[in-house]
């Protein structure tokens, strides 16, 4: 049986019903819809009024655990091995472990992008674990990087019988500065296909005993509870 999950307080609850209506948008169009393999990934994008970067989703299923995954996806030393276009990723030793500093690549003309996170987790009654990130508008400028004014992130990591996990995520994003047309489209149609298939490739490396409750950022321990079965099968 699942442990209580820890009731949301009233500030997280509107942090979580701010993001969610951030992220309402118009209709979804598919960039890449397969359904040939359970392992496929599927995207999509819509467009975001008065912004040149399309709001972009994505799903796929892995055959790993909803430990496994949330743990990779919750580490910065990891992050770099899936995010989309991630130059470099670390914990602030002067932030809570929920912020994480993230700077991507530029691709000429343009320069590279950072920000500073932060990360809110919540579990919903059917053991669903829902990770939302923001930007953090109060961080030191970085050298050689434009910063990103605007992020709402949010995957979402359902565990499925005989060890899989459901993986969805959605991501509306401002990249400050002029972004030319074609890198508007760049990262619009390759970020949800691209995060997704590391993903798959990420988990596939690692080392089972990475697979523990051991594993999970420290903030986590409250907000979470881990089906056995997605557990026991690593021990």
């Amino acid at each position: 049986m699942f442990r209580t999950v820890s009731a949301c307080l009233g500030a997280m609850c509107l942090w979580v019903l701010t993001t969610q209506s951030a992220l309402a948008s118009g209709e979804w169009q598919a960039i890449q819809s397969s359904n040939e393999r359970r392992e496929s990934v599927q995207a999509w994008v819509r467009d975001v009024e008065g912004s040149p970067i399309k709001e972009f989703r994505g799903q796929t299923e892995v055959p790993y655990s909803v430990l496994s995954t949330l743990a990779l996806i919750t580490d910065p030393r990891q992050m770099c091995s899936w995010i989309f276009q991630c130059a470099a990723a670390s914990q602030p030793a002067d932030r809570t472990a929920d912020h994480v500093y993230l700077r991507f690549k530029g691709a000429w003309p343009s320069s590279d992008r950072d920000l500073l996170t932060r990360a809110r987790i919540r579990q919903e009654s059917d053991g669903t674990i829902v990770v939302d990130s923001r930007e953090v508008g109060d961080y030191p400028t970085q050298a050689g990087a434009i910063r990103i004014p605007y992020l709402r992130n949010q995957f979402r990591l359902t565990p499925l019988k005989g060890g899989w996990t459901r993986i969805e995520f959605r991501t509306r994003v401002d990249l400050g500065g002029q972004v030319p047309a074609w890198l508007a489209n760049f990262v619009s149609t390759q970020a949800p296909v691209a995060t997704l298939e590391a993903i798959h490739r990420q988990l596939s490396r690692q080392p089972m005993s990475d697979r523990s409750m051991a594993g999970l950022p420290a903030y986590l321990g409250s907000e979470v509870t881990i089906p056995p079965w997605h557990i026991n099968m690593y021990q």
